[in-house]
């Protein structure tokens, strides 16, 4: 997030910023980028693009609160620490005793997919996918949840997040007014991939459908990076993220 920032106040905020994040097959060791004949590690890549006419960029989660909210009291980089002064994961625990849910070790990977953590943002959630349950009651997280912040346990069903990806692109696509679109960029958080297994392919087919014939192109990231206008969206995960390209 404060790499975020640094870019957008260099930037003297008169660019909109759209993006993922790269990763190294979910290893979470060292992750590498390049630019022209450089290979960098730990580092950022950007490209500038200068346009007389703007680009559309917009985004659409399909998640929603279903938790209390609560207090991150503790958080060191991508480790949740402590929900209202307590091991995070007892908080979780409480949540699937509340909600009579049946959950064994086994299936704690697949329970975070399905109840990830949204960060309150205004009227929306900044989305954080917890990926493991530490020893120590801890969350291992695919991006930082910042100690301070108020959070809420997420979720969402098939259809809903399936049909947030054609959402982002409508949204992106009405920015351009009447103009004719070139095509359109995409990036979907790997967690939505995961989760949705085959059916992914639903969203994509959304997304097409919502663009028309114009050419689409994406990816999926370890997050998606966007600022634009009228919002201060910053890092998000689990969030389908659209740049629509006017020709």
């Amino acid at each position: 997030m404060d790499l975020i920032d640094e870019v957008m106040l260099q930037t003297e905020m008169q660019y909109q910023l759209f993006g993922g994040a790269a990763a190294d097959d979910t290893r979470f060791e060292k992750t590498f980028v390049f630019c022209n004949d450089q290979v960098l590690s730990e580092g950022f890549v950007c490209a500038e693009v200068l346009s007389t006419e703007p680009f559309g960029i917009d985004l659409s989660h399909g998640w929603g609160p279903s938790s209390t909210p609560m207090r991150v009291t503790k958080s060191e980089g991508l480790v949740l620490h402590e929900l209202n002064g307590r091991p995070a994961w007892e908080l979780y625990e409480e949540y699937i005793e509340g909600n009579r849910l049946d959950v064994s070790m086994e299936q704690t990977g697949v329970f975070l997919l399905n109840r990830i953590l949204g960060i309150v943002s205004g009227n929306d959630h900044k989305l954080r996918v917890p990926l493991k349950k530490n020893s120590d009651g801890s969350l291992y997280c695919a991006a930082e949840v910042p100690q301070g912040a108020v959070v809420q346990i997420m979720e969402s069903d098939d259809i809903s997040t399936i049909s947030s990806g054609g959402i982002a692109l409508e949204r992106a696509r009405k920015k351009l007014g009447d103009q004719s679109v070139a095509g359109a960029l995409v990036f979907e958080c790997v967690a939505t991939r995961l989760r949705l297994g085959e059916k992914f392919a639903q969203e994509v087919a959304s997304m097409q459908s919502a663009l028309g014939c114009s050419p689409l192109m994406g990816c999926n990231s370890y997050g998606q990076l966007a600022r634009i206008h009228g919002q201060f969206s910053g890092m998000m995960d689990a969030t389908a993220l659209a740049c629509v390209i006017p020709r």
